[in-house]
């Protein structure tokens, strides 16, 4: 009988050996930082409660300690990042906004970057009158007339109640309405038609 042979496609794929040659290459304080990230994607929320806290405290237990030469350091490396986090921002590429968002410079103006356009919503849609940019396409919002979505009516005794300034619990219930939202989101659903799929078995399937 011939000997199975072995497959890993994880060690014959290019997105496989590109990791492997990264990983080569990538200094100590890169590697670290990897497998930092790593360790926070997989932390619950109450770990990273308590070691955003332990942060916290050690950083400010070693301010206190630090000499004067040590914060004027501290300082001087703070303001060469942020200098060159402008320089790199004046670059026309969309790479300059990766992990924007975790660091985020309030001294950069982001709107007014090359790539970003942010213009007013000037064009309205003939059958529906959706307010829309002017690069987006004609039959983004409703397909041009062939999708009609029903007005909402009023809200119905006590729900339309609840959204009267007149009562006691108008301003908790608003207060609280998107938790009230969550809870009831997925309670309105009906079912009029069973779709089978040979060899397939879906909990549950949407069409829309």
């Amino acid at each position: 009988m011939p000997r199975k042979r072995k497959f890993n496609i994880s060690q014959s794929s290019n997105k496989a050996r590109g990791m492997k040659i990264a990983r080569r290459n990538e200094t100590s304080q890169q590697a670290d930082l990897r497998r930092l990230e790593q360790t926070r994607t997989a932390e619950t929320l109450e770990q990273s409660l308590n070691r955003r806290q332990q942060q916290t405290t050690y950083k400010a237990s070693q301010r206190v300690t630090e000499t004067f030469e040590a914060a004027e350091s501290r300082k001087r490396a703070v303001a060469e990042r942020a200098a060159q986090r402008r320089q790199t921002f004046t670059r026309n590429t969309w790479r300059v906004f990766s992990k924007a968002a975790l660091e985020y410079d309030q001294t950069l103006d982001y709107e007014t970057h090359k790539l970003i356009k942010i213009e007013a919503i000037i064009i309205d849609c003939r059958y529906c009158g959706c307010l829309k940019w002017k690069e987006e396409a004609a039959g983004l919002c409703c397909s041009g007339g062939k999708v009609t979505i029903p007005s909402i009516d009023d809200p119905v005794e006590p729900l339309r109640e609840l959204f009267s300034s007149e009562i006691v619990e108008y301003s908790r219930f608003l207060r609280s309405i998107r938790k009230y939202n969550t809870c009831f989101h997925t309670t309105s659903f009906g079912v009029d038609k069973i779709v089978l799929m040979p060899g397939f078995c879906p909990t549950f399937t949407i069409q829309g």
